[in-house]
């Protein structure tokens, strides 16, 4: 006769099977608490599946769009129903919402390519990206302005330097004119990435050659440009005047190149050593703008605006202020998302813990993808979502424990250290598969190089705020203050090339050269949700 503690060791791996076999209701888990999620996987998926069936099926799309909406409204309108029936059709209606919207946008390809001409012809445009010296050549963004059979779109163009550096000199705002041939992106010889839909995720349609005789300095009326361009346009000249502003100081060129690419998004005076320095210690996201540095943002406009523009009226104005400033840095995927969330939170009247809810995360997600579906194939808005989401779902089953007040200092280190883990394990897959590198000691780098970014951000802003100020008041107090600004910011600076130069000689600082296909991450990062799910439905009934 067998003991109760056998029986117990017996019944053990049952209950593990009865644990994996319960975490199949994960769908029905997320479906009540957060909807939207599985509607933007939904309409990822449709994109997707848009991307593969090509332009010429949008008939079909919309034809199954519109019974698969006649099907939901039938269903919807009946009092009783199945809900899982109500939340497959449902779902199935994104799915031919994305799929359609892609195919509109194939098509529209489609149709630029046979209206592209067939040999060279003058064109006018205008700078939206200024131009980055790379070897030989010059990379420069422009806005075509009412160009003929093409209307406005935004192309890339290669330049050949010339001796007098002209071509270096071009700045966003300034007018060109310019004799060439525009074709669509097409891959690089033996490159791994698809380098023409990368082009597409940044807006890029056309591409050229120019050579340093086939173009000119030429004054452009964009009139013609839609009012949003045109403000992008503008705000990306400030910018540039912020920039040069910031080099009139006489700050140092590696302080400048940093400072102007965490606090600007421009990262064109960064070399390649300065960016392979942050990305081998796994601090590489500092230099790309994200919540992080918006929220930054958002406590330097709480902590100007005070307590008196805590209502409606203070919180219209940094809404207005932090849209400003995304475009102002260019409204990159990383910074739009952030800001779509901070606006949906606040329009939603939601509590501080909810700006990074799934449901939010995903109303952000269908909005970017509904202005612009290739933007799904954009790297940054690939890392900027899978962390987003890494930390909302770590930081909902981990320090729900109330910490007594005299030690909320504990919590918020604890909750900075969460986030930073969580963060970076939801982004090892795509980090591994897009660059074969991953970072053991990033804890610790990250430890010692968010304060100091936090810092800098807040020196910058009130350098900025200096800026302003010391036009309008011209006396000698604001120069003498932005030269403490400055020097405090190059001591930051120094301070991060330290930290990144002693991360480097750790032992394994940077394991490189790893391959996996695409398949094999889909593999581990279902494996990581199933493990994921197991130990929820554990703690859950301990």
């Amino acid at each position: 006769m067998n003991t109760g503690k056998e029986k117990a060791i017996f019944k053990e791996p049952f209950k593990i099977i009865d644990y994996i076999c319960n975490s199949c209701s994960f769908y029905s888990f997320v479906m009540n608490q957060y909807p939207l999620v599985a509607t933007a996987l939904a309409f990822v998926l449709g994109v997707l599946l848009g991307g593969k069936t090509g332009p010429w099926h949008e008939g079909w799309l919309a034809a199954v769009w519109g019974g698969v909406f006649c099907a939901a409204i039938a269903l919807l309108w009946r009092k009783k129903g199945n809900a899982t029936v109500q939340s497959v059709v449902i779902l199935a209606m994104w799915m031919a919402i994305g799929a359609l919207r892609q195919a509109v946008e194939q098509r529209k390809d489609a149709s630029l390519s046979q209206a592209l001409p067939s040999q060279k012809m003058q064109f006018d445009a205008v700078v939206t990206k200024g131009a980055e010296v790379r070897g030989s050549n010059v990379t420069v963004d422009l806005e075509l302005v009412q160009a003929e059979n093409l209307g406005n779109r935004q192309v890339r163009v290669w330049m050949e330097r010339d001796t007098d550096g002209q071509a270096e000199k071009l700045r966003a705002g300034d007018g060109i004119w310019l004799y060439t041939k525009f074709k669509r992106p097409v891959n690089r010889k033996n490159s791994g990435m698809d380098y023409a839909r990368w082009l597409r995720s940044q807006g890029i349609v056309l591409t050229a050659w120019v050579g340093k005789n086939s173009w000119g300095f030429k004054d452009v009326n964009i009139e013609s440009l839609s009012y949003f361009k045109r403000a992008l346009i503008k705000m990306r000249m400030r910018r540039q005047r912020l920039v040069d502003k910031l080099q009139s100081t006489g700050i140092d060129q590696d302080a400048l190149a940093v400072t102007v690419a965490m606090a600007l998004g421009d990262r064109s005076k960064l070399d390649k050593r300065q960016q392979r320095a942050y990305a081998d210690v796994g601090v590489a996201h500092l230099l790309a703008l994200s919540g992080l540095h918006l929220g930054v943002i958002y406590a330097f406009l709480s902590l100007i605006l005070g307590g008196r523009w805590s209502g409606i009226a203070g919180e219209c104005v940094k809404q207005i202020a932090l849209w400003l400033y995304v475009m102002l840095v260019g409204m990159t995927p990383s910074v739009t998302r952030a800001a779509l969330m901070v606006t949906i939170s606040s329009v939603g009247r939601s509590s501080e813990n909810e700006v990074f809810s799934l449901n939010s995360l995903s109303v952000a997600a269908i909005i970017m993808l509904l202005a612009s579906p290739y933007m799904l194939y954009d790297i940054g808005f690939q890392l900027s979502y899978v962390a987003v989401a890494s930390i909302s779902i770590f930081m909902r089953n981990s320090f729900k424990r109330r910490i007594a007040s005299n030690r909320r200092w504990l919590s918020a280190g604890a909750r900075a250290i969460g986030v930073c883990i969580a963060a970076q394990l939801g982004t090892l897959p795509l980090t591994i598969y897009y660059f074969g590198t991953f970072a053991p000691w990033f804890l610790i780098t990250n430890i010692l190089m968010i304060p100091l970014a936090t810092l800098l951000l807040y020196m910058c802003g009130l350098l900025f705020l200096l800026f302003a100020m010391s036009s309008i008041f011209h006396q000698p107090f604001w120069q003498q203050a932005q030269s403490l600004l400055v020097n405090g910011i190059e001591g930051i600076v120094a301070v991060q090339q330290g930290v990144l130069g002693w991360a480097a000689t750790l032992p394994h600082s940077t394991v490189s050269g790893i391959r996996l296909t695409g398949y094999q991450i889909i593999a581990v990062v279902l494996m990581a949700l199933c493990i994921g799910a197991i130990y929820a439905r554990i703690r859950k009934r301990m």
